[in-house]
């Protein structure tokens, strides 16, 4: 999400390049300092993911780092970077 949001549990989503086998999140404040640990999901066939954090966010800004990685848990593309508000 670009913005800002009251959902302490925002859903986030993209598409990952061809030939991705995982996509990494981070979850950042904005001195681009862990938030909490990052996770792995793995996209669908057509490369889709999706990504529901299990525990809520405090009131933050956060910024939301999504990274294609290869089977041999290479970069594919550039970072993805969302910045927005938890309320």
């Amino acid at each position: 999400f670009d913005g800002v949001t009251t959902d302490r549990r925002p859903t986030l989503f993209g598409e990952a390049p061809a030939g991705a086998a995982s996509v990494r999140l981070e979850f950042l404040d904005l001195n681009r300092s862990a938030l909490r640990p990052a996770v792995v999901v793995i996209p669908d066939a057509d490369g889709a993911w999706r990504h529901t954090p299990k525990d809520p966010f405090g009131e933050a800004q956060v910024s939301f780092v999504a990274t294609a990685r290869d089977s041999g848990g290479n970069p594919l593309a550039a970072n993805v970077l969302t910045t927005g508000s938890v309320e």
